[in-house]
């Protein structure tokens, strides 16, 4: 049996108590035997200061994967984020038990024709096509997904998420390639929120952030102080959980069993704004739910 640990959005640069947050996971983490542990992206910005967040996560025994967000590098070149990690691109593959695990990055934008990566803010949203896996990488995923056996594969933005702005502009190219492929399991983060589809008999996992669901601006929510607020000027429009989201996955042959995690809101709750607890088409209730899938069986 292989088992990781998995994660995302927990944005260090945004959230007052993310060192508590990192420090809960961690310590649960070391009690778990774990084959790697997987971040799905939006963790911190590529600074010297959040090296102490690669310190906090190598003391996990576990190889640490990751998958570009869009606010890892909204202010920093892709280029930079990929030498904060030291990775030799920002996309990719490893295999594990016999199982590849494949690492998209969406982190690109169409713009007057070409594909360009997402850096630095630099997006129109009237005009330009966000996000995107581009062609080169389409190309190499096709490669990859030429050998007989067990596929899954992990990203920071949704395949199936159909709400405008949110999941991958091209995911029917995506998943059209892994159309008749033995794909186990596909994940992401990004849409700070719950859910899991079948979609021709694959899964498609979305991780609720470690850190809260984010509401979008405006809300001006009154966490703090006005001190802590000009601190941390994201506060006033997300909805903080009160623990930290993550989840455990257990693959077994064809098994894949999912163990979540409940919680709670930290302070407001979405309807305290007049808000559903759905945003973007996902569930934004404190919870990473429980799943169980075998293929073949669905």
């Amino acid at each position: 049996m292989l088992r990781f640990a998995v994660f995302t959005d927990l944005h260090c640069d945004y959230m007052f108590d993310w060192e508590e947050r990192l420090a809960q996971f961690v310590d649960r983490m070391k009690g778990v035997e774990l084959d790697f542990v997987m971040c799905l992206g939006d963790l911190c910005c590529p600074v010297e200061e959040n090296q102490a967040v690669k310190r906090m996560l190598a003391e996990i025994p576990a190889p640490l994967y990751y998958a570009v967000g869009n606010h890892d590098c909204d202010h920093f070149s892709q280029e930079k984020v990929r030498q904060f990690w030291q990775l030799p691109v920002l996309h990719g593959s490893f295999v594990q038990e016999g199982i590849k695990f494949l690492v998209l990055n969406a982190c690109y934008i169409g713009k007057g024709g070409e594909e360009v990566p997402y850096q630095r803010g630099d997006y129109d949203k009237e005009r330009d096509t966000y996000p995107l896996v581009p062609w080169w990488e389409l190309e190499w995923l096709e490669k990859e997904l030429t050998e007989e056996m067990p596929y899954v594969l992990f990203s920071h933005h949704s395949l199936v998420n159909n709400f405008p702005g949110r999941g991958i502009a091209n995911r029917e190219e995506v998943r059209a390639l892994l159309a008749g492929k033995d794909v186990l399991l596909c994940m992401n983060g990004h849409d700070h929120g719950d859910d899991c589809r079948v979609v021709d008999g694959v899964p498609y996992f979305t991780l609720n952030a470690m850190s809260s669901a984010w509401c979008g601006k405006g809300l001006g929510l009154p966490y703090y102080d006005e001190e802590m607020h000009q601190r941390w000027p994201a506060l006033k429009d997300l909805i903080a959980y009160r623990d930290p989201l993550y989840a455990i996955v257990e693959i077994e042959g064809r098994a894949v069993r999912i163990y979540g995690r409940e919680s709670g809101y930290q302070r407001f709750a979405p309807e305290d704004v007049g808000m559903e607890r759905k945003w973007n088409g996902i569930s934004i209730e404190p919870r990473v739910s429980d799943f169980y899938f075998e293929r073949g069986r669905e």
